[in-house]
């Protein structure tokens, strides 16, 4: 329990809020930040998503990686993709912007990560994966849900696959008071 004088020092930016262990508060936790595409694809029974599969954990996920001093959101998320699916020249779809904000820990340092997910459709070229990855997958929307492992990325997903049918359903918060009329 703090005291009168910690609670008005900690209102006054004088004592860093810490977890009952002495652990960083979660806004002093370093932030990394990776960015990468929910990718579409025309198949015979409608869209499809690109799986890939973490070799080292055989986690499923998106095509995403962390950013380069000085890259753009979208730079990092282009460079991404080409590194780990071989695909470029996609077909970024509209002002499409989803950011998961969640706590990881790797190699025992617990860090704030942020990752920004843009919507495209892919080229008709060959999937050439890296090295990070085991194998992949184009999938219909409901096996892509299926399979992945966080429900913050099944739902980032399903924005992207509301926008790509319809931008106006992502958009149900007018964005000011005009834009509602």
């Amino acid at each position: 329990m703090l005291t009168t004088a910690e609670r008005h020092g900690l209102a006054h930016g004088r004592v860093r809020p810490v977890g009952f262990n002495g652990a960083m508060a979660h806004n002093e936790l370093p932030l990394r930040t990776a960015c990468g595409f929910v990718l579409v694809r025309e198949g015979a029974e409608g869209l499809e998503y690109l799986t890939l599969v973490n070799r080292k954990r055989s986690e499923p996920g998106l095509p995403k990686g962390h950013s380069d001093p000085g890259e753009t959101e979208m730079e990092t998320a282009l460079r991404e993709t080409e590194e780990e699916t071989g695909l470029s020249d996609l077909d970024v779809r509209g002002d499409f912007r989803v950011v998961l904000k969640y706590e990881a820990t790797r190699k025992k340092k617990t860090y704030r990560k942020h990752v920004i997910y843009f919507a495209a459709y892919a080229p008709e070229q060959a999937v050439v994966l890296s090295e990070e990855h085991a194998s992949f997958a184009w999938l219909p929307l409901h096996e892509t849900l299926a399979a992945m492992p966080h429900e913050n990325l099944k739902e980032a997903i399903r924005r992207a696959a509301l926008f790509l049918k319809d931008p106006a359903v992502c958009d149900l918060a007018p964005r000011s008071e005009a834009a509602a009329d």
